[in-house]
């Protein structure tokens, strides 16, 4: 449930990015305002980020799984730390903001908004001692995080891979109703971790040069 909500809240968040696409050289009318902007570059931070979460979160989980297969899972601990996550990255954007080195700003070429050290993009501003921290700190948050965030889950996708080929064996043999089960949820999970790590690939490659 948690996953569709993200998931519903980023297909909203994405249609300012297609009115942008259908506008000449990229001049959105709704990212021209300051206020939405800063908004909705704050949502889309924090929603992407709970989002590539609940994916190593489901992969983590399937993964410990099916190497302690009677271990239960707490569902309310996975809420509490997606919660968690949300916390934490609503006080990043809000000191970022607060903190006047880091602004929301709008480049047409990449068609949204984003946390820059120059407001408006203006070239002209003069960058304080404390305006090239923020922007160090810009660079690990959404940058590195991610590249992380990336290598975990991949690497939980081949540990998944292996001990889904033990577990189903097992369940073959065992015709137990609960292995087959906990095998057919792993399977699907696997699914959407490759697909996912696919997507993201190109991301993880431009970030990483």
């Amino acid at each position: 449930m948690m996953i569709a909500i993200v998931d519903i809240l980023i297909c909203i968040l994405s249609l300012p990015l297609v009115e942008a696409a259908l506008r000449d050289a990229r001049n959105a009318a709704l990212f021209g305002d300051e206020t939405f902007c800063t908004v909705w570059g704050c949502l889309w931070a924090i929603s992407v980020s709970t989002s590539i979460f609940l994916i190593g979160l489901l992969s983590f989980s399937r993964l410990c799984l099916l190497m302690f297969p009677q271990v239960k899972l707490n569902p309310l601990a996975a809420v509490a730390m997606c919660v968690t996550v949300v916390v934490i990255m609503c006080i990043v954007c809000s000191c970022l903001l607060l903190s006047n080195t880091t602004f929301m700003a709008y480049k047409p070429m990449w068609m949204y908004c984003f946390f820059s050290i120059y407001p408006g993009h203006n070239l002209d501003y003069i960058i304080t001692e404390d305006g090239y921290k923020a922007g160090i700190f810009i660079v690990i948050l959404f940058t590195l995080i991610p590249t992380i965030t990336f290598v975990l889950i991949s690497i939980s996708f081949v540990l998944s891979l292996f001990y889904l080929h033990r577990s189903q064996a097992a369940a073959n043999l065992t015709c137990s109703g609960r292995t087959q089960r906990t095998v057919h949820a792993a399977k699907t999970v696997v699914l959407v971790t490759m697909i996912y790590i696919i997507s993201q690939l190109p991301f993880v490659l431009i970030a990483i040069q």
